[in-house]
């Protein structure tokens, strides 16, 4: 179980969430994870209307995703959020190994159901918090619709779980073997249908107008349809360089 510390929130969480890394400064953390989010994001399509509705965010939102480096789930959905914040600026994206996540969430949190919460939840998590800093919701580690692909792959690899305690050559090394197995095998599950999936739960979270509600029902879009990219084929333009600059 993590250790959570709880404090009161004070004033200067707004220092604290700036001083936490953006997503480029993540990247930099490791060269080889940077690689392999770099390739994930290329495989990401976001449709038009979903880049709409982000786009057309009219208040600050501030994110904080907790991503640890080792997990496939990092690897499938926290390009997917890098994308989601590089389609606004008003979207301040902050992105942390699991300690310093939680030490951070720890500070600026001031709902104690979510702190009492936190130790048991499952990574990567992302956090959204309002203009003041204030906590609004939070969503992880994956849409819900992965879990029975997963539970088929581990029943197909019973030993994988055991194997994360393993402290011996052989044991480490059969781990990294199956957990580079894991992670395309997600990357292909995503490229399937769950990157909508996981665009659309996203959507969710976010705050909206009820404008911008009505013209989403009017336009006949719903999120995650495969209708509606740009004439590139591809789903945010220039994004991509936006992300790298977050």
């Amino acid at each position: 179980m993590r250790e959570v510390q709880h404090v009161n929130w004070v004033n200067n969480a707004y220092l604290l969430f700036a001083a936490a890394p953006v997503y480029a400064e993540y990247l930099a953390q490791d060269e080889a994870l940077a690689r392999l989010l770099r390739a994930r994001m290329a495989e990401i399509r976001v449709p038009l209307a979903d880049q709409a509705f982000f786009a057309g965010l009219t208040e600050p939102v501030y994110v904080v995703a907790v991503a640890p480096n080792d997990s496939p789930s990092t690897v499938a959905v926290l390009p997917i959020v890098a994308r989601v914040a590089a389609m606004n600026p008003l979207i301040d994206l902050r992105v942390l190994q699991e300690d310093e996540g939680i030490e951070l969430l720890g500070k600026i949190v001031d709902d104690e159901g979510f702190l009492d919460s936190l130790p048991e939840m499952d990574l990567p998590l992302v956090v959204l918090f309002d203009r003041d800093r204030q906590y609004l919701t939070h969503w992880g580690p994956h849409p819900q619709t992965l879990d029975p692909y997963l539970d088929d792959w581990l029943n197909r690899h019973p030993d994988f779980e055991a194997l994360v305690d393993d402290e011996s050559a052989e044991g480490q090394a059969a781990y990294v073997e199956l957990l580079e197995q894991l992670t395309h095998e997600v990357r292909l599950w995503f490229n399937s249908g769950l990157n909508h999936v996981c665009v659309a739960e996203l959507r969710a979270l976010f705050p909206s107008s009820t404008e911008d509600e009505d013209a989403g029902d009017e336009s006949g879009d719903e999120p995650g349809d495969d209708e509606g990219y740009n004439d590139n084929g591809d789903e945010n333009g220039d994004a991509g360089d936006e992300v790298e600059r977050a």
